[in-house]
This record gives structure tokens, sequence and C-alpha cells, in this order.
């Protein structure tokens, strides 16, 4: 079975992103933890803006997804959001081609400060998806395979050739931030850049995760 992750954000109204938070664990949360064809589940509030939510999705086919996309709830979900939403939500369909997992339960959603997700996003240049991945699984996957506080790690390639997608979510924020100062990631980002035609990334607060 080939799985599916989505990326959304959603940008909220001021103030509203409460709201969202509210009708999310009324309408949709019960629902995500019921399917069991819902593998991973996260959302996160924005750390540098207050009104953006992003959400990491888990599907185990596109065919769990389109069946989550036409359920009644979801459709309720939608209606009850609609006045907190500044805008249509970005949403990336993508397919997860490497993955780091660990049980949900070893995250730790009492810790102060919580966990970080990292949501990564890129469009490259021509042919540049490979150079990258290539360049990535040399110089920085043996480094997330070994480190304890990366629970979750996705590696995502969009449906259009030029999207890649990252995931990312850290125990501890200070592995990200000292990971970024080795030499190791300075080569590895001085290799890559080359091929990045636009990046975007959002440094997040993990709100909630399924089965933690």
């Amino acid at each position: 079975m080939n799985r599916v992750a989505l990326f959304i954000t959603y940008r909220m109204q001021p103030g509203e992103r409460g709201a969202y938070h509210r009708a999310f664990d009324e309408i949709a949360r019960p629902r995500i933890e019921e399917n069991p064809e819902v593998e991973l589940f996260v959302r996160c509030d924005d750390d540098d803006d207050d009104r953006a939510v992003h959400l990491f999705e888990l599907y185990r086919d596109r065919a769990a997804l389109d069946r989550v996309g036409g359920a009644p709830w979801l459709a309720d979900f939608n209606a009850a959001i609609a006045p907190a939403l500044a805008g249509p939500a970005d949403i990336v369909i993508t397919r997860p081609v490497w993955s780091k997992e660990t049980p949900t339960a070893a995250v730790d959603m009492a810790s102060a400060p919580p966990p970080l997700g990292l949501h990564v996003k890129y469009t490259v240049r021509e042919g540049g998806r490979a150079a990258i991945r290539g360049a990535w699984e040399e110089r920085v996957k043996p480094h997330i395979e070994t480190a304890d506080s990366i629970r979750f790690f996705f590696w995502c390639e969009g449906q259009d050739p030029a999207t890649l997608c990252l995931f990312e979510l850290y125990q501890d924020r200070a592995v990200l931030d000292t990971a970024a100062a080795t030499d190791w990631f300075q080569a590895y980002r001085e290799t890559v850049d080359p091929h990045i035609a636009r990046r975007w990334f959002a440094r997040s607060s993990v709100v909630w995760v399924k089965g933690s």
C-alpha cells in the first residue's frame, strides 16, 4: 500500500485560532482518533504567526484519504471553522518516500516547552529533487536515524516533480538549533541550495498528536 501525506496550513482571522481548535476538538478529533486508516495526525500552532495552524496527516493510502474527504463530519467541521478563516487552506498532497517513526506515546506532550514541529516545503529546479535527496541521504540521514529526540521525520514528494516537503517532530527543540550550526549541515546546505528555487518553513509548537 502507498501511504499519502498531507501538509495543510490554515490562516485565521485575528484572535480566531482558539475557535479553530475548539471546533477541531469537538468535531474532528474524535473521528480521527477512531479511524485506523489515519496513521498519524499532528496539529501545530505556528510559533511566529499567531494566526496560523499547521497539520501533518498520514493516511494508509489514497482511498483512505478520499473516504475522510467525503465524510459528513468533515463537511460539518469545515462549516464550523469557516467564519474563523482568513482564506482558503493551503493543501499539498504528497507521497512519503522515507520516514523515521516512533510510537506516538513517546511524544511527551507535557514537556515545557512543547515538542517542536518543523514543516518545510521546497520548490526545486528541474532535476533538483533527486540531487537534494542524494545529498540528504549522504550527509543528513545518518544523523536523523541516531537522534533520539527526533521522534518523527517524513521525506515526502509532491505530485508536481518540483515539490518536496519535509515534516519533522523534535522532542527537544535544541537538537534542531544545534544541528543547524554543524559543519555537516552547512555542507549539505551548500550542496542543495543551487537546486532550490523557493524555500518555506514554519517552526511550530505541537498541540496534539494522534495516540499521544
